[in-house]
């Protein structure tokens, strides 16, 4: 049998040397090679089996990356190709670190056939076994295919391959999040003022980027799956030097502002992932609610149902800003105290309601005059659904001013830490 060495430098190495830093990568299983079968006895047997497997360093921190390489038996998997991959999921969970994946799959290796299955069996049970200890990235080409592309869907973060932004967002999500889910969210190096003023608050229908910039440290913010649900924002801040996840209502056009299905989607599993990161979760915005008419879309009514169980199981402080208008399930599920939010703060503007003011009045007064309407539903809000109602009843705790947010939320979180 001829062993043909891989060449020295392949795509698949350059792009882990592109992520790690420089002269930190230690490959590992680069002579691996497939095994012979009964009916697969090839004249030639390639090192490395198509996977490109190591540790090093990114940004000065320890992490474990494999890159499968397509240069070398077209990157397909076969029993030592999954071998390499598991081992590494092993050493991360014994280590802490965290895994970086990139997946160019072109499927299994057909040769190899229950070979290949059987150990790829092995490696999916390994990655779930290390989905409750370590951080996973992946980084996912579009093209992929087969097992590895539903082993990617399990990953804490998964990026889009042949993006040049790719190095600087894992650098960033390395620096802000715990390395293991089994460490604590400890602060890090505070240089903001934590009693700035939001000076920004003021502008009228301020978007939730802007305002997570204007009350993060620094201006920091991570989007989180920018390009899904576009009538929300979830994104990782900074307060006090923590992490904290946020959930900001508010964007979308031609007043189409409630959350639809795929904005359900995203913040469930948002808000999974920061309580398995011991992450604190901010929830604010305004016109937050849930679009009932998108209740008839394929799966609405179970992802409602996994966010309510993934915001009451989260073991984190969680903190609500009431901006402008809440309403329905929307308030239920993200701004009350009631079922989930430790603390709740509200802008002067803020309103909460079960349906429109002047549709309640339609409904509750019947016989009204059009003209009388507006009347009658100024009153109904003022009786049971802004401020000064949510403070009586105590569904708010405090009404702030919106340039004084920073300095409240964070107080809220430093509170709440250590309780849970």
């Amino acid at each position: 049998m001829l062993r043909k060495e891989r060449k020295n430098m392949t795509k698949g190495l350059k792009e882990v040397l592109d992520i790690m830093d420089k002269g930190s990568f230690v490959e590992i299983g680069a002579r691996a090679c497939d095994k012979e079968t009964s009916i697969y006895s090839p004249e030639v047997v390639f090192g490395s089996d198509g996977v490109v497997t190591g540790y090093g360093t990114v940004n000065g921190k320890a992490v474990f990356i494999f890159c499968q390489d397509e240069d070398v038996m077209g990157g397909t998997v076969g029993a030592a190709h999954a071998g390499k991959i598991k081992r590494l999921y092993k050493m991360a969970q014994k280590t802490g670190a965290p895994v970086i994946g990139i997946i160019n799959s072109k499927g299994f290796r057909i040769e190899e056939a229950v070979d290949g299955l059987e150990a790829f069996a092995d490696l999916y049970k390994e990655v779930l076994k290390a989905k409750s200890k370590v951080l996973q990235i992946i980084i996912k080409d579009k093209s992929s295919v087969g097992s590895m592309a539903v082993l990617a869907e399990t990953a804490d973060f998964i990026l889009e391959r042949g993006k040049t932004e790719n190095p600087n967002v894992i650098s960033r999500l390395l620096d802000i999040l715990p390395l293991s889910k089994e460490r604590e969210n400890e602060p890090g190096d505070i240089k903001d003022d934590l009693n700035r003023l939001c000076k920004g608050m003021r502008e009228e229908n301020i978007s939730p980027v802007d305002f997570l910039k204007e009350i993060s440290d620094d201006r920091f913010i991570q989007e989180y799956k920018p390009g899904i649900g576009m009538k929300t924002v979830t994104a990782f801040i900074r307060l006090a030097g923590r992490t904290v996840g946020a959930v900001v209502g508010g964007t979308g056009e031609k007043g189409d502002l409630w959350m639809d299905v795929q904005d359900v989607e995203k913040i469930a599993q948002f808000i999974n992932l920061c309580s398995s990161f011991n992450i604190g979760i901010l929830s604010a915005g305004s016109n937050c609610g849930v679009d009932m008419e998108g209740a008839k879309e394929p799966g609405m009514i179970k992802a409602l149902c996994r966010l309510a169980e993934n915001i009451v199981k989260a073991k984190v402080p969680k903190v609500s800003i009431l901006m402008g208008d809440w309403s329905g399930l929307g308030y239920t599920l993200m701004g009350s105290k009631a079922f989930a939010m430790d603390v709740v703060f509200a802008w002067p503007q803020a309103r909460v309601m079960m349906i429109n003011p002047n549709q309640a009045v339609s409904i509750i007064c019947p016989g009204l005059k059009p003209a009388d309407i507006s009347d009658k539903a100024a009153e109904y809000e003022h009786s049971c659904c802004n401020v000064d109602f949510l403070l009586e009843r105590g569904y708010a705790d405090k009404a702030i001013d919106p340039e004084e947010s920073r300095k409240y939320v964070i107080g809220a979180f430093e509170t709440f830490y250590g309780t849970y």
